[in-house]
């Protein structure tokens, strides 16, 4: 019986991911984050060339990595 609880497939959420993806998960993270750390650091002139407003480079560095 316990051999059937551990070879049934999980059904939630990241549990269900081979530990591959895990790592895929991780560095998407990663680069999020640091993506959205170099946003917050640009200054006024380069966030104009790039089309995004002061406040916006604020609200989207302030989202949690995971936040997609």
């Amino acid at each position: 019986m316990a051999t059937q609880f551990l070879s049934a497939p999980l059904r939630s959420g990241f549990a269900t991911l081979p530990s591959r993806d895990w790592v895929g998960w991780l560095v998407v993270l990663w680069r999020t984050l640091d993506t959205r750390r170099g946003l917050a650091e640009l200054d006024d002139h380069l966030l104009r060339d790039i089309g995004v407003s002061r406040l916006e480079a604020r609200l989207e560095s302030g989202r949690a990595p995971w936040d997609l």
